[in-house]
């Protein structure tokens, strides 16, 4: 996932882990690979 986001394994651990703030931008990123819409990701 961090290779298709074009940021270290670190980086992305961090955003799993809920140690670095999530930004609309990667949000988007993330569910676009996921095949999801944002709005899914976000759902509680």
């Amino acid at each position: 996932m961090a290779e298709r986001l074009n940021i270290s394994a670190e980086a992305y651990g961090k955003i799993e882990r809920g140690k670095t703030r999530i930004y609309l931008e990667r949000l988007k990123q993330i569910s676009a690979i996921f095949g999801l819409d944002t709005t899914q990701i976000i759902r509680v």
